[in-house]
């Protein structure tokens, strides 16, 4: 459904330029939704943000931030001021390809500020307009299902999104008398070229029939309307579970909220 003129609802994609990011923009935009599009600096916005807004009819707006600058920050908050948010999506996914010993004093500080520290200062801001409405969705994005990404990504990496995940997790407590669901999806294999199996940067042997991102997304925001806190859409197909190697049950990523 469209939404009126003075009435527009708007949703946050952080890290919304590609991949399963950009799936929820598309998703919003088939929404009638507005999308506010965050993108690192270094990354081109996609073509598919002016298609999606002619096609549908929304406001697709690519916002170029480094996330670990608090003028960022504060450049966002301003920027989302008035509007009416009804989900954001944080798609953070900034990792490193070296080991801990390796890494700076102030590389590590940015890491931590972009999938921490940010996190919270958005969620806590867009929380408190969400509330005044009591609607909204806070969807965060952690890492995938039988620690592909957690072994491959670097240990920084994988203690951030365990933040994420306990987060979302008290968080959800807090609001479960309210309408404003929480969510954590975590990320598995999932297609973009079935050819060549590029997935999720990672090759997995052995997976030959994969979700698309789209179809990712659909089941990840069907969970969410179930209110499902814990969403693993790779985790649905059990071959994936067999070959992966994962000892973690559907249900227990699929945990609802009390």
């Amino acid at each position: 459904m469209k939404n009126s003129m003075n009435e527009r609802q708007t949703a946050l994609v952080v890290g919304g330029a590609s991949g399963v990011g950009l799936e929820y923009v598309k998703y919003f935009a088939k929404m009638g939704i507005d999308i506010v599009v965050v993108h690192p600096l270094d990354v081109k916005e996609d073509d598919a943000f002016r298609t999606l807004s002619k096609s549908y009819d929304v406001r697709v707006e690519g916002l170029a931030l480094d996330l670990s600058n608090k003028a960022s920050i504060l450049q966002l908050r301003s920027r989302l001021e008035g509007l009416r948010i009804i989900s954001y999506v944080n798609n953070a996914m900034e990792a490193y390809g070296t080991g801990f010993d390796s890494l700076s004093r102030l590389e590590a500080s940015r890491f931590m500020d972009i999938h921490m520290n940010a996190t919270v200062s958005i969620s806590l801001y867009l929380l408190k307009m969400m509330l005044e409405r009591n609607e909204g969705s806070i969807i965060q994005l952690s890492s995938g299902v039988g620690r592909i990404a957690d072994a491959q990504s670097g240990m920084v990496f994988s203690s951030a999104k365990s933040f994420v995940r306990q987060f979302a997790r008290g968080l959800s407590q807090e609001l479960k008398d309210t309408d404003i669901h929480v969510q954590v999806v975590a990320l598995g294999p999932y297609s973009v070229d079935i050819e060549n199996g590029p997935i999720f940067g990672h090759k997995v042997p052995g997976l030959k029939h994969l979700i698309s991102a789209g179809e990712f997304v659909d089941r990840a925001m069907g969970d969410l309307s179930r209110k499902v806190l814990f969403s693993a859409p790779c985790v649905q197909k059990s071959h994936f579970r067999k070959t992966n190697g994962a000892t973690d049950s559907a249900d227990v990523h699929k945990k609802k909220i009390s």
